[in-house]
Protein backbone atom coordinates (compact mmCIF):
# COMPACT_ATOMS: atom_id res chain seq x y z
CA UNK A 1 0.00 0.00 0.00
CA UNK A 2 1.34 3.43 -0.89
CA UNK A 3 2.51 5.71 1.90
CA UNK A 4 -0.05 8.41 1.13
CA UNK A 5 -2.84 5.81 1.34
CA UNK A 6 -1.59 4.68 4.75
CA UNK A 7 -1.45 8.29 5.92
CA UNK A 8 -4.96 8.85 4.61
CA UNK A 9 -6.14 5.78 6.51
CA UNK A 10 -4.51 7.01 9.71
CA UNK A 11 -6.13 10.39 9.21
CA UNK A 12 -9.46 8.76 8.50
CA UNK A 13 -9.11 6.85 11.72
CA UNK A 14 -8.42 10.00 13.72
CA UNK A 15 -10.96 12.23 12.06
CA UNK A 16 -13.54 9.53 11.49
CA UNK A 17 -13.49 7.68 14.78
CA UNK A 18 -11.53 8.94 17.72
CA UNK A 19 -11.90 12.71 17.45
CA UNK A 20 -15.63 12.94 16.68
CA UNK A 21 -16.39 10.35 19.31
CA UNK A 22 -14.29 12.10 21.88
CA UNK A 23 -15.89 15.42 20.98
CA UNK A 24 -19.46 14.19 21.25
CA UNK A 25 -18.84 11.73 24.09
CA UNK A 26 -17.27 14.47 26.16
CA UNK A 27 -20.61 16.22 26.16
CA UNK A 28 -19.90 19.14 23.82
CA UNK A 29 -22.97 18.43 21.75
CA UNK A 30 -25.03 18.37 24.93
CA UNK A 31 -24.32 21.96 25.84
CA UNK A 32 -26.81 24.68 25.08
CA UNK A 33 -24.93 27.25 23.04
CA UNK A 34 -25.30 30.95 22.52
CA UNK A 35 -26.46 30.07 19.01
CA UNK A 36 -29.26 27.80 20.14
CA UNK A 37 -31.74 30.16 18.59
CA UNK A 38 -30.04 29.72 15.24
CA UNK A 39 -30.88 26.09 14.58
CA UNK A 40 -28.54 24.48 17.11
CA UNK A 41 -30.07 22.50 19.92
CA UNK A 42 -28.39 21.41 23.09
CA UNK A 43 -29.35 18.75 25.55
CA UNK A 44 -29.94 15.04 25.13
CA UNK A 45 -31.81 15.47 21.85
CA UNK A 46 -28.55 16.60 20.26
CA UNK A 47 -26.30 14.43 22.46
CA UNK A 48 -28.16 11.30 21.38
CA UNK A 49 -29.45 12.31 17.93
CA UNK A 50 -26.50 11.16 15.84
CA UNK A 51 -25.46 7.76 17.07
CA UNK A 52 -21.68 8.04 17.16
CA UNK A 53 -21.35 4.28 17.67
CA UNK A 54 -23.02 3.63 14.31
CA UNK A 55 -20.80 6.20 12.59
CA UNK A 56 -17.71 4.72 14.23
CA UNK A 57 -18.71 1.23 13.12
CA UNK A 58 -18.98 2.43 9.52
CA UNK A 59 -15.48 3.90 9.67
CA UNK A 60 -14.08 0.82 11.41
CA UNK A 61 -15.48 -1.38 8.65
CA UNK A 62 -14.14 0.97 5.97
CA UNK A 63 -10.63 1.05 7.47
CA UNK A 64 -10.67 -2.72 8.04
CA UNK A 65 -11.65 -3.19 4.41
CA UNK A 66 -8.54 -1.64 2.90
CA UNK A 67 -5.92 -0.97 5.56
CA UNK A 68 -3.20 -3.50 6.27
CA UNK A 69 -1.67 -2.91 9.67
CA UNK A 70 1.83 -3.98 10.66
CA UNK A 71 2.54 -6.30 13.60
CA UNK A 72 2.69 -3.44 16.11
CA UNK A 73 -0.40 -1.68 14.77
CA UNK A 74 -2.74 -4.69 14.60
CA UNK A 75 -3.17 -5.30 18.35
CA UNK A 76 -3.32 -1.56 19.02
CA UNK A 77 -5.99 -1.18 16.31
CA UNK A 78 -8.02 -4.07 17.78
CA UNK A 79 -7.83 -2.47 21.24
CA UNK A 80 -8.92 0.88 19.82
CA UNK A 81 -11.88 -0.70 18.05
CA UNK A 82 -12.93 -2.44 21.26
CA UNK A 83 -12.66 0.79 23.24
CA UNK A 84 -14.65 2.74 20.65
CA UNK A 85 -17.37 0.11 20.63
CA UNK A 86 -17.50 0.03 24.42
CA UNK A 87 -17.69 3.81 24.57
CA UNK A 88 -20.49 3.75 22.01
CA UNK A 89 -22.39 1.21 24.09
CA UNK A 90 -21.99 3.42 27.15
CA UNK A 91 -23.42 6.41 25.29
CA UNK A 92 -26.29 4.35 23.87
CA UNK A 93 -27.16 3.16 27.39
CA UNK A 94 -27.08 6.72 28.71
CA UNK A 95 -29.28 7.92 25.86
CA UNK A 96 -31.79 5.14 26.49
CA UNK A 97 -31.91 6.07 30.18
CA UNK A 98 -32.37 9.75 29.39
CA UNK A 99 -35.13 8.99 26.91
CA UNK A 100 -36.92 6.79 29.46
CA UNK A 101 -36.76 9.59 32.04
CA UNK A 102 -38.47 12.04 29.72
CA UNK A 103 -37.70 15.72 29.45
CA UNK A 104 -36.68 17.50 32.64
CA UNK A 105 -39.01 20.30 33.69
CA UNK A 106 -37.08 22.05 36.44
CA UNK A 107 -33.70 23.76 36.43
CA UNK A 108 -32.19 21.23 38.90
CA UNK A 109 -33.46 18.33 36.75
CA UNK A 110 -31.91 19.90 33.66
CA UNK A 111 -28.61 20.41 35.44
CA UNK A 112 -28.63 16.80 36.68
CA UNK A 113 -29.34 15.62 33.15
CA UNK A 114 -26.43 17.64 31.80
CA UNK A 115 -24.19 16.15 34.48
CA UNK A 116 -25.26 12.65 33.41
CA UNK A 117 -24.44 13.38 29.77
CA UNK A 118 -21.06 14.89 30.57
CA UNK A 119 -20.16 12.09 32.98
CA UNK A 120 -21.10 9.43 30.44
CA UNK A 121 -19.14 11.20 27.72
CA UNK A 122 -16.11 11.61 29.95
CA UNK A 123 -16.19 7.94 30.97
CA UNK A 124 -16.32 6.88 27.31
CA UNK A 125 -13.49 9.24 26.45
CA UNK A 126 -11.40 7.94 29.35
CA UNK A 127 -11.76 4.47 27.88
CA UNK A 128 -11.09 5.49 24.26
CA UNK A 129 -8.18 7.85 24.77
CA UNK A 130 -5.61 5.38 26.16
CA UNK A 131 -6.37 2.96 23.31
CA UNK A 132 -6.07 5.77 20.78
CA UNK A 133 -2.82 6.97 22.36
CA UNK A 134 -1.39 3.44 22.17
CA UNK A 135 -2.41 3.13 18.52
CA UNK A 136 -0.97 6.55 17.73
CA UNK A 137 2.37 5.47 19.15
CA UNK A 138 2.51 2.60 16.63
CA UNK A 139 2.31 5.02 13.69
CA UNK A 140 5.40 6.24 11.89
CA UNK A 141 6.46 9.83 12.46
CA UNK A 142 5.12 10.73 9.02
CA UNK A 143 1.76 9.11 9.81
CA UNK A 144 1.61 10.89 13.17
CA UNK A 145 2.34 14.24 11.52
CA UNK A 146 -0.37 13.66 8.92
CA UNK A 147 -2.85 12.59 11.57
CA UNK A 148 -2.01 15.63 13.70
CA UNK A 149 -2.59 17.90 10.72
CA UNK A 150 -5.89 16.23 9.89
CA UNK A 151 -7.04 16.49 13.50
CA UNK A 152 -6.75 20.29 13.23
CA UNK A 153 -8.41 20.50 9.80
CA UNK A 154 -11.90 21.86 9.63
CA UNK A 155 -11.94 23.67 12.96
CA UNK A 156 -13.74 26.79 11.94
CA UNK A 157 -15.81 29.29 13.82
CA UNK A 158 -17.58 32.21 12.22
CA UNK A 159 -15.57 31.73 9.05
CA UNK A 160 -12.13 31.87 10.69
CA UNK A 161 -9.67 29.04 11.18
CA UNK A 162 -9.02 28.12 14.77
CA UNK A 163 -5.82 26.76 16.20
CA UNK A 164 -5.68 24.56 19.26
Amino acid sequence: MKTHTKIFAAGLLATGIALPLAYSYAGHSGFQTAHAGHGQRGGPDNFCRHNPADKAEEVIEYVDGFMVFNEAQTPAWENLKAAVRSGGDRIEDTCADLKAEGRPTTAPEKLARMETMISSGAAALQEIRPAFDAFYQTLSEKQQDALDKLSRHGKRRHGHDQED
